[in-house]
């Protein structure tokens, strides 16, 4: 199963929505997958998409599941499910550090055995932290909008 952890932000973020544009589309493609809020029966309703969710406090990980995390939990990603494989979600490169020490001496979750892999949005995203983490290959995925709605007026 994958996990992906949402904010109950007040307001949706753009991250909010492509974490549940991510778990339909896997789930459309024939992978398990849910979205994990802090609290129970929260849900952005305004969103077309209506994947699987589900509370933080009902969250019951096994060895085989991946748990998606936004990178803006900075050091507490080593902490939270330890033993369980971790896929970092960066959207935003730059919050990366955020939470961190200066002579932080714990190993950056990037390169903590618990995490499988690293996904970015965007080629300065993977620039980014392939030079704060040589030897990190971090896959980029396409974040796509609907031409429709977003578009440039000439």
């Amino acid at each position: 199963m994958i996990y992906y952890f949402c904010y109950d932000n007040a307001k949706p973020t753009g991250g909010n929505k492509i974490t549940y544009r991510h778990v339909e589309l896997l789930n459309q493609l024939g992978f398990s997958a849910c979205i994990v809020h802090q609290k129970r029966d929260f849900r952005y309703d305004q969103f077309s998409h209506h994947p699987p969710v589900m509370a933080m406090e009902d969250l019951r990980l096994s060895a085989s599941d991946f748990f998606v995390l936004p990178e803006d939990l900075g050091p507490a990603l080593n902490r939270i499910a330890p033993g369980i494989n971790k896929i970092i979600f960066n959207q935003n490169a730059y919050s990366t550090f955020r939470g961190y020490q200066l002579f932080d001496s714990n190993r950056p979750p990037y390169l903590h055995a618990d995490t499988a892999a690293t996904l970015v949005v965007s080629e300065d995203n993977k620039r980014y932290l392939e030079t704060a983490f040589p030897g990190l290959s971090p896959v980029r995925i396409r974040i796509s909008f609907r031409q429709d709605v977003f578009y440039c007026e000439d």
